[in-house]
């Protein structure tokens, strides 16, 4: 299992304990994802697949708010809290991976 697998379930975890919704489900939507590619691979994803799941899940996210109508504001809001936190986590592990690579 990925470093990035492995922070996501924990981060899961403590969503679902805090009830907060938003967060667990988009969450469980990435930990699928790649809980799945690994389970056809018959290994663990380097680091770069995993990434690539949230970048999907970041470029549909985009597409999902470009395509909402001007009125649906509840809807927008809710697809640019998703986009936050998927770009966090992305941003996270692409800053980690860069300072493990200085050394």
């Amino acid at each position: 299992m990925g470093e990035l697998l492995l922070q996501l379930r924990k981060d899961n975890m403590k969503a679902m304990k805090e009830h907060d919704t938003l967060t667990k489900g988009v969450l469980s939507l990435v930990i699928s994802a790649i809980a799945l590619a690994e389970k056809e691979a018959g290994h663990t994803l380097e680091k770069n697949d995993e990434l690539a799941y949230i970048q999907r899940e970041i470029k549909q996210t985009n597409e999902t708010i470009e395509s909402i109508p001007e009125n649906r504001e509840d809807l927008k809001e809710e697809a640019q809290k998703k986009l936050v936190l998927l770009s966090s986590y992305f941003t996270k592990a692409v800053n980690r991976r860069r300072d493990s690579s200085d050394y």
